[in-house]
């Protein structure tokens, strides 16, 4: 499975990169928000064929019904990730201008300075952490509810 799909059943899903990640030369419509977060390594990806370098400490947000292209990657190219489903992207950004969303598919791509990096690594190490929590009954919630998860999600 790579990254850019829910498995059945699932509203998010985070981790890191286990091999996971769309293969080069592979080209693919995203029905999922996601948001990568780039460890190590390079790579070159188009997002609705426009091409972004990702290097260490870029964030990649990627909007749902984007066509995203990975044209290389290096070896050594490691991710952080979490994606879910539109409806909690929207959840998110309720109150937030209409235009925040066409802002985010004309500036996807991000390099964090060492503050945001910290808190990246944290977000996702949570996020992952209530993802795995399959027998919590509220972990949903919690994912959806969580006031930083939303905060920290979209920022630049």
């Amino acid at each position: 499975m790579h990254i850019l799909h829910l498995p059945d059943g699932e509203i998010f899903k985070a981790g890191a990169d286990k091999d996971e990640w769309l293969p080069p030369g592979k080209t693919m419509k995203v029905d999922v928000d996601t948001i990568i977060f780039c460890r190590k390594g390079t790579a070159i990806i188009e997002i609705d064929l426009v091409p972004y370098e990702i290097v260490a400490n870029t964030q990649l947000i990627i909007i749902a019904g984007s066509i995203v292209h990975n044209i290389s990657n290096s070896d050594d190219f490691r991710i952080s990730y979490i994606i879910f489903k539109h409806e909690v992207y929207d959840e998110a950004t309720a109150q937030l201008e209409p235009s925040f969303t066409f802002f985010l598919k004309e500036y996807p791509c991000v390099q964090l300075g060492e503050k945001r990096i910290n808190k990246m690594n944290y977000l996702v190490e949570a996020m992952e952490d209530f993802y795995n929590e399959k027998t919590n009954c509220f972990r949903v919630k919690i994912f959806k509810n969580n006031s930083t998860t939303k905060q920290e999600l979209f920022s630049k």
